[in-house]
């Protein structure tokens, strides 16, 4: 029985874990099928705490605080994915918890534990119920019970471990496309493996187990999903896109992320004390990577990159655009119309028509009224094509106005 932990131990369960997730990252794989399906969970948390695992293994530290804190920085700098970013931000939170810490036992990693799940759910623009998330939080919460009545490490991960595999096995029950797909979250799955790997450290198992979950519905999980019953086409953003930002200043990350919400989904954003790291999947992962400053030969690749995605993915058989009508600034003038040059050219290379329209033909079309203010055209466009709200950001819905417009007039003609 182990009451507290030091640091060479807690350090020899992170590599167990990682070990682990590293032996059974293709049937977590298998499982991959939210928020997108592509597949790649296990191979994502694998890489994650592979980063932590390396680091742990050149420091070799003698302190709970200096093994969590390693682990933090490695995890958040080698994160992948998704689930690995989250699995990052849970060990990140923890490590502020541990902070000066020595040695630990079952009560300050129950309360250590917490204090991740809180940080995963603060970082994450949009939590989602049924997921990683759930299964860590319903095991910190678990683990803290146990706590209040006991300071034994063992028991304490014992009692995370058990309410967790019960949370994992109910997320088919919470996420619609989980059901779909008869099948438990990945990312749950591969956060149930790697604690009960670093509890099976402490029990000196040589393995863990392979299976997290215990089915806890009327039907078993499936071992892995059906990709084929998934459409690529309900995909709605491409590219997984994840980079790290130097720290400047005090710079709120709350920019940033107001920034990404606009340009996809899946965001997440870590501010650590040197560096944000972010995930967030997108189309056009130009825009997400091109920050003010960067020179304009740069923006027009990421535009002219970001075109050809749109054709190659969506083939369309026309093009509609605006007629530009500059009358003061001539600068101005000049960077949006070697922009609009290199949009054009992709539909010219492809024998795409292109069709222009005036600011003034477009509220005329879309709202009846030439002289109508930005918010009528985009309350309009939403009632037109039926849409809950009004697109984000404001250069998508101005450019479904214009395709209302161009439908308008090719049906008149």
């Amino acid at each position: 029985m182990h009451d507290t932990i030091t640091g060479p131990v807690f350090q020899e369960m992170l590599i167990f874990g990682a070990a682990s997730i590293a032996k059974e990252k293709q049937s977590i794989n298998d499982l991959n099928v939210f928020p997108v399906p592509d597949g790649d969970t296990g191979t994502n948390m694998s890489l994650t705490m592979h980063a932590a695992a390396q680091e742990l293994q050149k420091r070799s530290p003698a302190t709970v605080d200096l093994a969590s804190s390693i682990t933090a920085s490695a995890l958040l700098r080698g994160a992948r994915g998704n689930s690995g970013v989250i699995l990052s931000l849970l060990f990140r939170g923890m490590s502020k918890s541990l902070k000066g810490c020595v040695t630990a036992d079952g009560c300050t990693f129950a309360a250590a534990m917490q204090e991740g799940v809180s940080a995963a759910y603060n970082a994450v623009m949009k939590p989602a119920e049924g997921t990683i998330l759930t299964v860590s939080r319903l095991g910190a919460q678990a683990a803290v019970a146990f706590a209040k009545d006991s300071t034994d490490f063992e028991g304490m991960l014992d009692a995370l471990l058990v309410a967790a595999r019960e949370a994992l096995a109910d997320t088919q029950n919470i996420n619609p496309v989980l059901r779909r797909a008869g099948v438990v979250d990945a990312g749950g799955e591969g956060f149930v493996l790697v604690m009960d790997a670093m509890l099976g450290y402490l029990q000196g198992r040589t393995a863990a187990p392979v299976t997290a979950a215990a089915p806890a519905a009327a039907q078993a999980p499936k071992e892995g999903a059906d990709f084929s019953e998934f459409d690529t086409g309900e995909i709605t953003f491409g590219y997984c896109t994840e980079f790290i930002v130097a720290r400047e200043n005090n710079k709120s990350p709350e920019l940033l992320r107001s920034f990404l919400k606009n340009l996809g989904d899946c965001v997440v954003v870590v501010d650590d004390d040197e560096i944000i790291k972010v995930h967030v999947h997108t189309n056009v992962p130009g825009a997400v990577l091109t920050e003010a400053g960067v020179p304009f030969p740069e923006r027009l690749r990421a535009i002219h990159e970001d075109i050809e995605f749109i054709f190659n993915k969506f083939k369309p058989d026309c093009m509609a655009i605006e007629r530009l009508y500059f009358t003061t600034n001539q600068k101005t003038a000049i960077d949006v119309a070697q922009a609009r040059g290199i949009t054009v050219l992709s539909a010219a290379i492809r024998n795409v028509p292109v069709s222009e329209y005036t600011p003034l033909q477009v509220k005329l079309s879309v709202t009846g009224y030439g002289k109508a203010e930005k918010k009528q055209v985009m309350e309009m466009t939403k009632s037109i094509l039926g849409l809950a709200q009004i697109p984000k950001p404001d250069d998508a819905a101005d450019a479904l106005a214009i395709a209302v417009c161009h439908g308008h007039t090719v049906r008149w003609q």
